[in-house]
């Protein structure tokens, strides 16, 4: 029997993400925008902010993890924020690009639908298809979001 805290069985993005952001404290800018509750445990949105806070200068942003059966996102997303870390002790030039630019990640925008290992969030919601915009054009019967409900794919949640 594995006896790990089911976090760490079913959700070590999170505890990496940590790891990271811990490791990283020194250079990174963190702020837990949201909590989503799933099965009693809070699980945490983060956003990581790296790179010079001045909003005229250009911004790179890097989203994983919307869709909680797709957890590649997440995991390349936290390999090279690792890598970025750790460079982050030694490499100067690095510290000159970042001093020139500001880089957004969000590598677990869905962490609810990573736990449950679900494409959507902890309410039946694909976030891909969240949107507040109407398509224009006719879209692709269910392809382009429904509103029908959240047991067929692609669910949009409810207008408005």
């Amino acid at each position: 029997m594995d006896s790990r805290h089911p976090i760490q069985r079913h959700l070590p993005e999170l505890l990496q993400l940590q790891s990271i952001m811990d490791r990283g404290s020194r250079w990174l800018r963190t702020d837990r925008v949201l909590e989503v509750s799933v099965s009693g445990q809070k699980l945490p949105v983060w956003v990581l902010e790296l790179g010079n806070p001045n909003p005229k200068v250009p911004v790179l942003g890097l989203f994983g993890g919307v869709h909680g059966v797709e957890r590649i996102g997440s995991q390349i997303l936290l390999a090279w924020l690792h890598t970025l870390v750790e460079r982050l002790h030694w490499d100067d030039a690095l510290h000159q690009r970042l001093a020139r630019m500001r880089l957004v990640v969000m590598p677990m925008v869905n962490p609810g639908g990573m736990l449950l290992r679900r494409r959507s969030n902890p309410n039946g919601i694909d976030l891909m298809r969240n949107a507040p915009v109407e398509a224009l054009d006719r879209v692709p019967f269910l392809m382009g979001g429904q509103r029908l409900g959240a047991g067929l794919p692609w669910y949009r949640g409810r207008f408005g």
